[in-house]
């Protein structure tokens, strides 16, 4: 869904700016703020799109499954007086992802892709070098996904419930770009023999 047109050069970390509402909103969350935090994440995402659009990057998937959370919770936490989509929001996020991850992948374009191309120029988004480590990367960050999904459900582990995810996303965001520079100079080395 991304309709990028001036990549962006600089820190990796842009690619997971539609994580920013959903990260706000989950210490609300857990003390029970459930007004807050559904007003913090439907700004918050709105704030994150207006960013992107302004600096012609486009909107992801992952900025748009923050803001239908939001719309999402609004209408069941006000609307229908129930907080269940709250309660598991952890678990839901996870799995939509991972759903998101797998759809990209039957559809022949990475999950990643729409977050590279934010910062790789546009005349390398159809190299066979790109494609391929994008779909690596989007296959780590679909596993990742996964784990933390079932970490999410797994009710004996309380406060490792929500600790096992934030490590694991943590850990995947920090290998991602040292992946992608890997596979990027494996690439190279082999088509240049």
């Amino acid at each position: 869904m991304t309709i990028a047109a001036t990549p962006l050069r600089a820190s990796w970390l842009m690619s997971f700016t539609g994580l920013i509402p959903l990260a706000l909103t989950v210490p609300l969350l857990v003390l029970h703020l459930w007004s807050l935090g559904i007003l913090v994440n439907g700004v918050g995402a709105l704030l994150i799109i207006a960013f992107h659009l302004r600096r012609r990057q486009g909107i992801t998937g992952l900025d748009m499954l923050s803001l239908a959370c939001a719309i999402a919770n609004a209408v069941l936490y006000f609307g229908y007086h129930t907080t269940i989509l709250l309660e598991h929001l952890d678990t839901v996020i996870y799995s939509l992802l991972a759903g998101q991850v797998l759809y990209a992948q039957l559809r022949g374009e990475p999950w990643t892709t729409q977050f590279a191309k934010r910062a790789v120029a546009p005349e390398r988004w159809v190299t066979p070098e790109f494609l391929t480590a994008n779909r690596l990367i989007s296959l780590v960050w679909g596993a990742c996904f996964l784990c933390c999904a079932g970490a999410s459900i797994w009710g004996m582990l309380g406060a490792w419930r929500a600790l096992i995810p934030a490590i694991m996303l943590v850990t995947t965001a920090v290998l991602t770009p040292r992946l992608a520079r890997w596979f990027g100079r494996r690439i190279t080395r082999s088509t240049a023999s």
